[in-house]
């Protein structure tokens, strides 16, 4: 008798074979045009003009906002009510954890460029190599497919770390046109109370000196002491009746707004950026697991069977 497995083990050996050419020259031309052409265009700042602009767009909020939040502080501490001193230490410690943002942001614009050298430089040739490696091997290689399993794997990851940056820079353009009016309102409110409390400040400082211009110096010093100490005692009181219930009123609205459009370019620049290489990782493991394509997990009714004639009822 005929083998019929080992007519059918002749018949699909051609085949085979030109199927692992055919992969081999493939990784080959693909390693070459990685290296070379994607390498070069993907490793340039050129390739990424958007997101960069968007990242610039966020460090100057964040710069913007730490710059304004300690100027704010300094400003909110020369208000006579201790009432102050707690916003004014709050502001001055957003102001430090803004840098760390700032950091944040350039950290990613060096990503973009990083991540794209590495995958189209390294990964991806690697990945080729591994591929005609696993190939030019028997079938009967234990590790042979491994390998296989290996290459695909790296080449994944290198694609989500890639990716992960220009992503994110996606999604938080998307929701920057919502929250840009936040952090800018925030930044202007904290100038302006600096600017008030600043202008205050040089009021009386001209009324003691145009009071102190009047006369000799020695008349100024001993026979209007009393007066001059009388006009900053006034001037401090009318502060604190008035414009100091009205400044402490404006520092806390300033700390809301500030918090706020803290938390805003947190979530935008941090969480954002770390969340989205993982839910893109998720998604591909999902993708890729055997449960989901195949009907395992799912829930098959099964129909009564009819009774035969031979069957007893009991």
């Amino acid at each position: 008798m005929i083998d019929l497995s080992a007519v059918k083990r002749v018949e699909e050996g051609p085949r085979e074979i030109l199927i692992k050419i055919g992969i081999i020259i493939g990784c080959i031309v693909l390693c070459l045009f990685s290296r070379t052409t994607l390498s070069d265009r993907y490793s340039s700042v050129d390739s990424y003009t958007h997101e960069i602009e968007v990242l610039d767009q966020q460090k100057a909020s964040a710069a913007g906002l730490s710059v304004a939040s300690a100027g704010a502080s300094a400003a909110i501490t020369m208000i006579p009510d201790d009432a102050c001193t707690p916003i004014a230490n709050q502001l001055a410690e957003i102001s430090k954890d803004l840098a760390i943002v700032t950091g944040a942001i350039l950290l990613e614009k060096y990503l973009l460029v990083v991540f794209g050298y590495a995958f189209f430089s390294w990964l991806v040739p690697l990945c080729c190599i591994l591929m005609i490696v696993a190939n030019v091997m028997p079938r009967r290689v234990p590790f042979r497919n491994p390998i296989m399993v290996g290459a695909i794997k790296v080449l994944i990851i290198g694609l989500i770390a890639w990716r992960a940056v220009p992503t994110s820079v996606f999604v938080v353009d998307m929701i920057s046109n919502t929250y840009d009016l936040t952090i800018t309102e925030a930044i202007e409110n904290a100038q302006q109370i600096s600017e008030e409390i600043d202008a205050d400040k040089d009021d009386k400082s001209e009324a003691t000196n145009t009071s102190s211009d009047d006369g000799q110096w020695w008349d100024n010093l001993i026979g209007n002491a009393g007066d001059t100490v009388g006009a900053a005692v006034d001037s401090v009181v009318n502060m604190t009746t008035g414009k100091v219930k009205e400044l402490v009123a404006w520092a806390r609205v300033v700390l809301t707004q500030v918090t706020e459009g803290f938390a805003v370019l947190v979530v935008t620049s941090c969480a954002i950026p770390l969340l989205t290489p993982l839910i893109m990782a998720w998604m591909v493991k999902a993708f890729f697991q055997p449960s989901a394509m195949s009907g395992s997990d799912t829930f098959v009714p099964r129909l009564p069977m009819a009774k035969s004639k031979g069957d007893k009822e009991e």
